[in-house]
């Protein structure tokens, strides 16, 4: 009886501590499948690149992500998803799917319409009015970020409506605003969106709670553009410099695959001791993808292994990897290079070269919305207070500028208010088949074990890099010695003979010296 009554009260202690604790800070269900359709891509438009920007803000939020055309859309899709984006680009096609309109009509799910032609169902449910503003000049805000105007030929607002709204459009030398989106119950609706403004913080506030996101924003510095042939003593004075100015920082490496033994490639892994030592944190940008990739498709995942495995030896710890958006989207790309990690970068697409083109995302606990430090000052160009950010943001500088223009930019963010996140502080693992890498409040792990920066992660602990290495190893030489003797014979000779014609030049003149006496 005695023992019953000590469980009960367990028991009851343990259901108090859980309920006290709180909800824990989450991103989106990765069991919850969402269907990205578009109409358009928009391109030679200003809405160009707006569906590339929305798959990398879902990414941000761990959102599993199908992105799908409308023309390519077949019947009873829409049931196998839990959530529905869809980005009507073109306002002056009309859906002529019709599969997806029957389909559209019965659906109960999780909606979210960007763009104009609003369905009318959904519109019923939002008791949304909009009206379309011709030539308009507008400033999109979100919370206390905010973008310069920017002149839209044919603005459509939201003049009415019914639940939250979310950020704003705020007309140019006018006193018209109107929200930039509103949620009401399961449905969204969000009539204007453009890369490269605030409507994407605008956008992300509204995605969070679409989504079901608890879990709050931070800020990070991500330095890209390290090479093993970059200025590396350039890279420790930057590293040096954010360190005195208490600005935590990410350094996105290029792998190298061969020649690991070579003094060049010491000191570049040196440079990378050093820059983990001043609070910087490391993850491994993806290889340059090249028209002539081998067809082996074992060779990605075998290389990024083994780079892996180089940097473990040397006591630096990799924490994601820094890639293009279309690597997420690719069988192979994904499965064989981006496996090993859990947290990701993923930048703009520059030029994409799918292998195996997949149409839903590889999913990471971690990847934050990377953005260029011009986009960052043109969002804090009037804000004076720092707020929470609605999704995790990463500010991109490139190393590969000039030094002057780098240090401009650099200059500025000592100059505000923006407070950097320590990359390592969020929890990050890398695993291979020899080695397990992870990061959990500020603390770096090998293998379970813990790794302390100390003074000999400064001064590097792989030893000093030859300077007369020799990079290409000599022809062996069977005859060296003889061709040695030959050519010490052969000047000998040379030596003699030149001595023997100074001689007579030095007689032929004392005799023509004496003649011209006489």
């Amino acid at each position: 009886m005695k023992r019953r009554c000590w469980l009960a009260v367990i028991l009851l202690i343990t259901c108090l501590c859980g309920s006290l604790s709180g909800p824990a800070a989450v991103q989106a269900q990765p069991d919850t499948k969402t269907l990205l359709l578009y109409d358009s891509l928009a391109v030679d438009t200003p809405k160009e690149g707006n569906v590339e920007e929305l798959q990398r803000l879902l990414a941000a939020f761990g959102a599993q992500v199908t992105v799908m055309n409308l023309d390519h859309y077949t019947a009873d899709t829409l049931s196998g998803y839990d959530r529905v984006i869809y980005v009507k680009n073109a306002p002056d096609l009309y859906d002529i799917n019709k599969d997806f309109l029957k389909d559209m009509a019965a659906y109960t799910g999780d909606y979210l319409h960007i763009g104009t032609h609003l369905p009318e169902r959904v519109q019923q449910q939002l008791h949304t009015v909009t009206a379309v503003i011709p030539d308009a000049a507008v400033t999109i805000t979100a919370d206390a970020w905010s973008s310069a105007p920017t002149r839209v030929p044919s603005l459509p607002v939201i003049t009415s409506y019914q639940g939250q709204p979310y950020g704003a459009v705020q007309l140019y030398h006018g006193s018209h605003a109107a929200p930039f989106g509103v949620i009401h119950g399961r449905q969204g609706y969000v009539p204007y969106y453009v890369k490269g403004n605030a409507s994407e913080l605008a956008l992300s506030s509204l995605l969070k709670d679409w989504l079901g996101v608890q879990k709050p924003g931070n800020l990070y510095l991500v330095i890209r553009g390290i090479y093993p042939f970059s200025d590396l003593e350039k890279l420790k004075a930057l590293a040096d410099r954010l360190y005195g100015a208490g600005i935590p920082f990410v350094v996105s490496v290029q792998p190298v695959f061969e020649h690991t033994d070579y003094p060049a490639m010491l000191r570049y892994l040196q440079a990378m001791q050093y820059v983990q030592a001043r609070n910087g944190s490391i993850v491994i940008n993806t290889p340059v993808v090249a028209d002539t990739i081998s067809q082996d498709k074992t060779v990605l995942k075998r290389e990024m292994s083994s780079f892996i495995d180089v940097l473990a030896q040397h006591k630096i710890v990799p924490l994601g990897i820094g890639a293009e958006l279309y690597w997420s989207y690719d069988h192979l790309y994904s499965a064989e290079g981006m496996a090993f990690f859990d947290s990701s970068l993923l930048y703009p697409n520059e030029k994409i070269m799918y292998r195996d083109r997949s149409p839903q995302s590889k999913v990471f606990v971690s990847s934050p919305f990377t953005v260029t430090i011009r986009q960052l000052q043109e969002y804090v160009r009037h804000k004076k207070t720092a707020d929470t950010l609605p999704v995790d943001l990463a500010v991109t500088l490139n190393f590969e500028a000039d030094s002057v223009h780098l240090d401009e930019e650099v200059a500025w963010l000592e100059a505000q208010w923006l407070v950097f996140a320590d990359y390592k502080q969020e929890e990050h693992q890398v695993k291979n088949d020899h080695v397990l890498l992870q990061s959990r409040g500020g603390i770096l792990k090998m293998n379970g074990q813990s790794l302390t920066q100390n003074s000999t992660l400064l001064s590097g602990t792989s030893g000093a890099a030859e300077a007369d290495y020799a990079y290409t190893k000599q022809a062996r030489q069977s005859l060296s010695g003889l061709f040695r003797v030959q050519n010490n014979i052969f000047v000998a000779i040379i030596g003699v003979t030149l001595l023997v014609f100074g001689l007579f030049l030095i007689i032929g003149y004392r005799l023509y010296k004496r003649k011209y006496y006489k």
